[in-house]
């Protein structure tokens, strides 16, 4: 537990620890993006990718992240330099277009399952991966490329939570909240997650 940052409601602030201190993991501490890197992040709308996008960008790199066409825009307005259409675009094709065939430094996946192996061949050789759910296919790529991977499960921890309340407080980094429910329909709650389809975090309110 760590005090709530000043100015941000218990709502918007409950939204916050699972998916932003994972994201933090991520990015800030494992990856550690630096100014002037690029980092890919495959789903960039869900609730740890909304997170990850800022918060990378706030480490000063160029920013791509991948969502589905609807969640473009949401995308630039939280600082993406390019979103990419993982249904309808060749993504690994697509981050060299951008990077003029350098790829990028770092990769961030917030997927998993069958989208994290393809995109292995647009990370450079010594690059950096991390993970929070793992995915299924070759590693090779991985293997022959130097590349580091990093395997993300969030552990309790009240600094990592002190860490980020200034990016917070100072309005930096903000929360992207997909719906608000009461309690009581907890499961219509997961049924919205099972989809995956979610913009940001649900947020269950408490005797609201």
């Amino acid at each position: 537990m760590a005090p709530k940052p000043y100015g941000v409601g218990h709502v918007e602030a409950a939204a916050i620890p699972l998916a932003g201190g994972t994201a933090w993991e991520g990015v800030v501490r494992r990856l550690r993006i630096n100014p002037g890197e690029t980092v890919l992040i495959l789903g960039g709308a869900g609730g740890v990718g909304t997170f990850a996008v800022q918060f990378a960008k706030a480490c000063g790199p160029q920013v791509l992240a991948t969502a589905s066409q609807r969640n473009h825009a949401a995308l630039e307005e939280l600082g993406a330099d390019l979103a990419i259409d993982y249904r309808d675009e060749d993504v690994a094709a697509r981050v060299r277009a951008a990077t003029a065939g350098h790829d990028v430094d770092c990769l961030f996946d917030c997927v998993g399952s069958v989208a994290l192996y393809p995109a292995l061949p647009a990370v450079r050789p010594f690059g950096r991966v991390a993970t929070i759910l793992g995915g299924s296919g070759d590693i090779s790529p991985l293997v022959f490329q130097n590349q580091t991977l990093h395997g993300i499960f969030l552990t309790r921890e009240r600094r990592r939570l002190e860490e980020m309340v200034p990016l917070f407080a100072s309005g930096r980094v903000r929360w992207l909240i997909d719906e608000v429910l009461d309690l009581r329909q907890v499961a219509k709650a997961h049924r919205r997650l099972d989809s995956g389809h979610g913009r940001g975090k649900i947020v269950l309110e408490v005797g609201g």
